[in-house]
This record gives structure tokens, C-alpha cells and sequence, in this order.
């Protein structure tokens, strides 16, 4: 269990490169992931729309998460979304 006396097996945690919703604050919430044997599933990983889904933002993600979510608002931005995701994952297989 942790200080606060929760015990998960997977948390899921604001996680982007600009910080957004990340709190108390970005260096503590990566020195955070960084240290938890918890599974850690990434939210709010293009900052609310302020950022673009790029193979260099979901590498990042993926150096703390096992998996992402993502809110999707229309067809454009999930095929957007889905086709950098795919070719990332095409990458981490080679």
C-alpha cells in the first residue's frame, strides 16, 4: 500500500511533455512514474487538443505508461490519432 493507504495495480495519470494537468507539477509527477512498480496508464497525453499526436510525443508517453488513452472528437482526429499510433508501434517492432 501506498502513504495514503491505496493499494492499485494500475494507475492512470495526466501525462504529456508540457505538463497539463499534471499535478502537483510536471518533475514531480515524472520523478513519480518513474519510481512506482504500479502499471501506469497515460491520460491527457495531447494536453486537451493543445498538442498533436507525433511518434516523438508518444515515445515520451511510452517511457512511463504501458498504455495510453485518448479523447477523440471526430473521424479526422481519430484517423490522425490511430495512424501515428500505428506507425509507432509498427517502430517499436523492429
Amino acid at each position: 500500500m501506498d502513504k495514503a493507504g491505496f493499494d492499485f495495480d494500475v494507475y492512470l495519470a495526466p501525462l504529456n511533455p508540457v505538463g497539463y494537468a499534471m499535478e502537483p507539477d510536471y518533475e514531480s509527477t515524472l520523478r513519480a512514474l518513474e519510481t512506482t512498480n504500479k502499471q501506469v496508464i497515460a491520460i491527457k497525453p495531447l494536453a486537451a487538443g493543445r498538442l498533436k499526436p507525433t511518434e516523438s510525443l508518444f515515445k515520451f508517453i511510452y517511457k512511463y505508461a504501458v498504455s495510453i488513452t485518448v479523447g477523440i472528437a471526430s473521424e479526422a482526429e481519430m484517423e490522425e490519432t490511430y495512424s501515428v499510433a500505428k506507425k509507432c508501434l509498427t517502430l517499436s517492432k523492429d
